[in-house]
């Protein structure tokens, strides 16, 4: 078992416990903190999206509430409840950021923040529910901003999560300040061993496009495949490649799918 898959385990495991088979169940976020210990409590946090600080039996989550972006404070509330869970041998306080929310870089270096958002996802959108509700459907940001509001949770987590129960042939990459700087490929791509460029963007790139022109949308379009991989068994297919801009992050999410 490696270090990733315990965050994922962990989830599941509550999931079992608190015998939770139905979306509808999951609405009552608050309810399942404070099964497992801590209190939910909403007030602003500044410079902060979330925190979760211990005294004993004592725990508080803090998140702030946004009826706007209520996905985003579910999300927040699953993460902290992740670090309850995971890391409360190491610390009794986390304040985590917007960007701490959004850390799905995973590297060879442990990351608490990438392990409280990979928790935070199976247990916010299980992996059995997503098979179910992705069928056959293709990853457009359409069909994620749909499955993000039906799960109620954010919009780059869903797409990380999608990505991971895809039977599709289909990444994201994140990109910053005009380079690529890491991806999250589904399964297949994977096992066929395909990896995404990283580094500066390559010009025909759509995400290169929004860089240099500031838009925070780009359409659906097929580009060229080895814009994005360096491998000569790309050249047998298509790419299409879909791209979000964060201005309140500060980056951007190419969604790709490698097509017949």
């Amino acid at each position: 078992m490696n270090d990733v898959s315990i965050p994922k385990i962990k989830a599941i495991q509550l999931l079992n416990n608190l015998k939770i088979t139905k979306l509808d169940y999951l609405k009552y976020l608050e309810e399942i903190c404070c099964e497992v210990g801590p209190r939910v409590k909403y007030e602003e946090i500044l410079g902060a999206e979330g925190r979760l600080v211990t005294n004993g039996d004592l725990a508080i989550i803090t998140v702030p509430k946004d009826e706007n972006y209520k996905g985003r404070t579910r999300f927040s509330i699953a993460h902290e409840l992740g670090h309850y869970i995971l890391h409360l041998k190491e610390d009794n306080f986390f304040n985590c950021s917007a960007l701490d929310m959004t850390s799905w870089g995973n590297s060879s270096n442990r990351n608490i923040e990438y392990e409280a958002n990979v928790f935070a996802s199976e247990l916010l959108m299980p992996s059995s529910f997503l098979s179910e509700h992705i069928k056959d459907n293709e990853l457009t940001l359409e069909f994620l901003k749909e499955t993000a509001n039906e799960f109620e949770t954010s919009l780059t987590a869903t797409i990380y999560k999608m990505v991971e129960v895809s039977k599709r042939a289909v990444a994201v990459v994140v990109f910053r300040d005009g380079a690529a700087k890491y991806s999250f490929r589904s399964k297949i791509l994977q096992g066929e061993g395909l990896w995404v460029e990283l580094g500066i963007l390559n010009d025909k790139t759509l995400a290169s496009q929004c860089f240099k022109t500031g838009q925070t949308y780009i359409a659906r379009q097929q580009i060229e495949p080895m814009s994005w991989f360096d491998d000569k068994r790309i050249t047998n297919y298509g790419l299409r490649e879909e791209v979000i801009f964060f201005k309140h992050l500060g980056f951007g999410m190419s969604i790709l799918e490698i097509i017949n």
